[in-house]
């Protein structure tokens, strides 16, 4: 055998034997558990692979664990089916004992025998499949390992054993085998006490192939299966835990193959062996052709559009003066007739979506797990964890998912209705922030027909979205209510409330302060402020309590960093200036520079008397506004982001002063660049064109600002 070690971040280990290639490769990481003795590690998996047993402590595997455990020996001379059987050795006998009636001897087995281990097949997590019943001559895989001779047989539950496998000895240099299967039954791993050696076995038909052997530089003591998207393995060493993980997904092929890929990021490309492409990575588009041949397109555009403007402008014109008059007064009818078609269509596409299509959700299982940590009484912060991450949202969140969980009893499905139901719910609100701005309702049938917000919403159900709404409904009613102190107070109630379940929502508040003062004086504002800082306090009091420092580091933590793989805007900076704090410190900067500069031109114009529809636009705008210059500049953002300021895009380029032409082209480019793409060039110069699009809104709205929101348009 030759073995071949490739230095990809962690130690990854390769077998290509002479007689087969083995395409597996398991990269090895220490998880630093710390041991008090000498004697070694022992690490076992439950049977649905959420908790970690390291010797004789149990550890949910979706929550983290800390400091030094003790070490306790004990031979698996038993093991447990998933139907709560289990399966020992008498004698020369195999027996499953039910605890309740008599035994079954399943097999004869030779004297020497004396460790037992025991999987079951898994089921495919097709959406509406369940898994099948328990069946014995199907699901169930027993292992039996000889403690002399190092024979492994391999058993069902009724008949001859499948297959016998002879690990020798000077291979292993032990005189006891440690077996431990894949919760899904298609792996079994191999070693044996104080060897260097894990041999890791898969499924080929019938039978099972040798596909990876994993070398290691200290002894091992125990292994265990984790099966999650991928396989994982732990193996427990003489004074730490390797965690080895299988390249390949571990992904059921009922379920969608294009999702594959999604739950894992590859490795990033070796530094001394650059393609360049490679090159590119790291240092960005900046030296490549096309950046410049992007910078020239965007420059004319720029320039052509006064001139796209006036063009279109004439032939909007036109075109009304060749329609009928009475279609020309029922203009806003058509409008409304077209909103609610549309709106009601796409209601009806979710509820079949829900039906029949399957859902991708994403951290929905981590906040239902949070929700019942908290329902088990734990109140600290630093304790709410999945295998997805920890809990980052204040205690709003989990005081709204909590609601949604009650209601929903956890039910999939009853989620997504939900999110249907708030995604009409905030297309009615987006047309009536319209009509009462009195711009064109087609601006909020635009967003009706945005693919990717109602993916994330019905199909992904993202956390955004609820948050969004709520945002959005107090702004409604900061709008309309204005000169009424209740209804602001009400508003900005919301409006915290909205804070506590997502951190993103504070771009709103320096515009939010702005507009408070301007409206309600000095002395109402302090109160507005004293009433939203209740709230923040009242959603997080019992866990202030108990752990303040794990709530405020976990809930209100701005040093986040999104990962480089997975940003859909600065990508094109390349990976070290992305990765780079001043990068960070200097769009911060930028932010701040133009936030004021915009800030100080609301100001000077609010002095001056407006009518009523002027300052409504003023108000939303503001929010808006200072929303989305937050977003363009923010180093990292994520797909289900996209729901963080989209909804208001379309108003916000209308109310910029671009003409319809670009409103549109730059709606669509929006939702096609705001995404994942297989190439990584092609995606890195992506983002840049996404970066120039928001340019070009932000510069033509200080140019315009406030004259085109002084323009009575319908």
């Amino acid at each position: 055998m030759v073995w071949t070690r490739h230095p990809v971040d962690n130690i990854t280990v390769a077998l290509r034997d002479e007689k087969e290639d083995v395409t597996q490769f398991w990269e090895q990481q220490s998880l630093q558990v710390q041991v008090e003795s000498s004697s070694g590690v022992r690490v076992a998996t439950s049977p649905n692979g959420t908790q970690l047993a390291i010797s004789n402590t149990i550890i949910p595997l979706d929550r983290s664990w800390k400091g030094s455990v003790p070490v306790s020996h004990c031979d698996p001379s038993l093991a447990f089916l998933p139907s709560g059987h289990a399966i020992l050795i008498e004698g020369e006998s195999l027996i499953e004992r039910d605890w309740i009636h008599a035994d079954v001897m399943l097999a004869s087995v030779p004297s020497e025998m004396r460790y037992v281990w025991a999987t079951a097949q898994g089921c495919c997590r097709r959406k509406h499949a369940s898994c099948p019943p328990w069946n014995h001559s199907e699901e169930s895989i027993l292992i039996v390992a000889n403690d002399t001779a190092l024979y492994v047989y391999l058993y069902p539950i009724q008949g001859p054993p499948l297959q016998v496998i002879l690990l020798h000895p000077h291979g292993l240099v032990t005189s006891k085998v440690i077996v431990q299967f894949s919760g899904d039954g298609q792996k079994f791993a191999v070693s044996g006490v104080a060897s260097r050696k894990c041999l890791v076995f898969t499924r080929c038909s019938s039978q099972f192939c040798l596909e990876d052997q994993i070398l290691l530089d200290q002894d091992v003591m125990d292994l265990a299966f984790v099966y999650f998207e991928y396989y994982y393995l732990l193996i427990g060493g003489a004074n730490n835990v390797i965690l080895s993980k299988s390249i390949n997904a571990s992904v059921p092929e009922c379920e969608d193959k294009a999702r594959q890929g999604a739950f894992d990021l590859a490795a990033p490309p070796l530094r001394d062996l650059l393609s360049a492409s490679d090159w590119m990575q790291y240092h960005g588009i900046f030296h490549s052709h096309s950046f410049w041949i992007i910078n020239a397109l965007a420059l004319l555009v720029a320039v052509l559009l006064p001139l796209v403007s006036s063009l279109e402008q004439r032939l909007i014109t036109a075109a009304f003066k060749l329609l009928p008059l009475a279609v020309v007064k029922r203009m806003h009818t058509l409008e409304t007739i077209l909103f609610l078609a549309s709106a009601g269509g796409m209601f009806l596409f979710s509820l079949w979506e829900i039906k029949e299509q399957p859902a991708f959700v994403n951290d929905w299982p981590a906040h239902l797990h949070h929700v019942d940590q908290l329902w088990e009484g734990t109140l600290q912060y630093s304790q709410y964890m999945h295998h997805h991450g920890p809990n980052t949202y204040a205690g709003g969140f989990l005081l709204m998912y909590s609601v949604l969980y009650k209601v929903t009893g956890g039910s999939l499905p009853q989620f997504q209705m939900i999110w249907a139901l708030l995604e009409l719910g905030m297309y009615l609100l987006l047309y009536s922030i319209a009509s009462q701005l009195k711009v064109p309702r087609l601006l909020a049938i635009l967003v009706i027909f945005s693919n990717r917000l109602h993916l994330y919403n019905v199909r992904v159900v993202i956390n955004d979205f609820p948050s969004v709404v709520i945002v959005y409904g107090s702004i409604y009613l900061l709008m309309q209510r204005y000169r009424s102190f209740e209804s602001v107070a009400l508003s900005c109630s919301l409006y915290s409330f909205a804070l506590t379940t997502k951190l993103n929502f504070i771009f709103y508040a320096p515009a939010l302060a702005l507009l408070l003062l301007l409206t309600q004086g000095f002395y109402w504002t302090l109160v507005c402020g004293i009433v939203m800082a209740s709230v923040q306090i009242g959603m997080g009091l019992p866990f202030l309590l108990s752990d303040p420092v794990g709530y405020l580091s976990n809930a209100y933590d701005i040093r986040r960093t999104l990962l480089w793989e997975k940003t859909r805007n600065f990508k094109f900076l390349g990976r070290d200036l992305y990765s780079s704090p001043s990068t960070n410190l200097f769009l911060l900067g930028i932010t701040v520079v133009l936030l004021a500069a915009y800030l100080w031109k609301v100001y000077r114009e609010w002095k001056r008397e407006a009518p009523q529809l002027e300052i409504k636009r003023k108000m939303i705008h503001a929010l808006f506004f200072s929303n989305y210059l937050f977003v363009a500049f923010a180093r990292g953002l994520y797909t289900p982001f996209m729901c963080w300021y989209f909804y208001s895009f379309p108003i916000l380029c209308y109310l910029g002063g671009l003409p319809w032409t670009y409103t549109l082209a730059l709606w669509g480019g929006h939702e096609y660049l705001f995404r994942f793409f297989r190439n990584m060039e092609y995606e890195m110069h992506a983002t840049y064109v996404y970066f120039l699009t928001n340019m070009l809104l932000i510069i033509f709205t200080f140019i315009n600002y406030p004259r085109h929101l002084k323009m009575k348009k319908v």
